[in-house]
């Protein structure tokens, strides 16, 4: 059992609010080189492989490992709509290629840290929402990350 609870997240309450913690698991990396004839073009088949590492149950609750989606493939110009919603195993993704990211593409990735693209790459609205580990977001110039922190007062 302490083998299965040592790769297994936990969940623990901080100040009233649910927060995943996320002991040392095994890293791995999926590479997206050819999308149509890997994945049949099809972001859902991608997203499944990232959450099947390492899984030994079906809930996808927690994380299993910490993955990193390199995409590779030039003719990838977009994350679609809800691409890796969800995906708690996901850490990292680059994307060098990638024009447009789209609406809720990562919404509810918990451990997501890092995240590289190209440097005029259109982010829709809510494509980021609750992804609460966000350390990095490599993309155009005066692009700022929202993390709904305001100031409150008049602005002169």
């Amino acid at each position: 059992m302490s083998g299965l609870i040592s790769t297994m997240a936990a969940m623990s309450v901080e100040g009233g609010s649910i927060v995943q913690v996320v002991p040392q698991l095994p890293e791995a990396v999926v590479d997206v080189t050819d999308l149509l004839g890997l994945f049949g073009g099809d972001w859902m088949r991608v997203r499944a492989e990232v959450m099947g590492i390492n899984r030994t149950n079906k809930d996808g609750i927690v994380a299993t490992a910490r993955a990193h989606v390199v995409v590779n493939d030039r003719s990838v110009r977009e994350f679609r709509e809800y691409a890796f919603r969800e995906c708690r195993n996901l850490v990292k993704v680059t994307a060098p290629f990638v024009e447009e990211v789209g609406e809720e593409a990562f919404n509810w990735v918990y451990n997501l840290r890092h995240v590289y693209l190209r440097p005029d790459v259109v982010i829709k609205p809510k494509a980021l929402i609750c992804c609460l580990s966000m350390e990095v977001l490599a993309a155009s110039v005066g692009f700022e990350l929202d993390t709904g922190v305001k100031r409150l007062g008049r602005e002169k």
